[in-house]
């Protein structure tokens, strides 16, 4: 015979799942959403912030030029590097350093860094054809990012006092940094095994795209592949599987 619950315990139960249900419905309740909307701007995006609440992102004008922005005290301030013709800003740190991306005349992408109202374009020499992509910064200065090179590989890059490290997942021909913590080392990123980009005269086209599912934790390499293959990957603190170059 099996046994059947007590009415006690079914009450306990139920009481459990009621308690876990309110606690689910309060903590939504107590998160506070916030539109940020650029003024004029065609659409707003808002892709950093810091421990201060000082935000950035980018907007579209009514032209359908991408600027970059900062968003401090209800001020909104925009970003364009000089002479760019695309300007995005996705990070920022507890010093109120801003990085972020942007198109020469010639439509090869470079990072940047904004500091104390100055601009440094970042490009990685790796990229210098095609493109170079900054994605994050620490309170220390340490600068993560991608880049597309000659044969149409995406690497990931570390920017440290000048001298940039590439690291790129293992077997993989798509690595993409997206974020580092502002007080560690500790990067996460995305990882695409089967992946290339073909660059043309007028844009890079994918070619042989398929999703992976990865993750990289301390200190060793742990892959799980997901039957569509999607995934990311997380770093965390030296050793690091890495190109020094400079």
């Amino acid at each position: 015979m099996v046994a059947q619950p007590t009415k006690r315990c079914a009450f306990l139960t139920l009481l459990l799942v009621l308690s876990v249900a309110m606690l689910m419905t309060a903590s939504a309740a107590g998160q506070q959403f916030l539109t940020v909307d650029v003024p004029g701007a065609a659409s707003t995006l808002v892709l950093g912030i810091n421990n201060a609440g000082q935000m950035v992102g980018s907007y579209t004008d009514a032209s359908s030029v991408t600027h970059g922005f900062s968003l401090t005290g209800g001020v909104f301030t925009t970003i364009d590097f000089p002479g760019a013709t695309l300007t995005e800003a996705v990070g920022i740190n507890n010093v109120g350093d801003i990085v972020g991306s942007y198109n020469d005349s010639q439509g090869v992408g470079h990072g940047f860094l904004l500091s104390n109202g100055t601009f440094t374009s970042i490009t990685d020499p790796q990229f210098a054809c095609c493109a170079t992509y900054v994605s994050a910064i620490t309170d220390t200065g340490v600068i993560v990012g991608s880049g597309i090179d000659s044969n149409g590989n995406q690497d990931g890059f570390e920017l440290v006092n000048g001298t940039f490290t590439t690291l790129d997942f293992p077997g993989a021909n798509f690595t993409e940094l997206l974020g580092i913590p502002f007080q560690n080392s500790t990067i996460v990123g995305l990882t695409v095994p089967a992946f290339r980009l073909v660059p043309s005269k007028d844009s890079l086209t994918a070619m042989d795209s398929s999703a992976h599912s990865t993750s990289l934790e301390r200190p060793t390499l742990l892959c799980t592949a997901s039957p569509m293959e999607a995934g990311w990957w997380v770093l965390t603190p030296r050793p690091r599987r890495g190109r020094m170059r400079s």
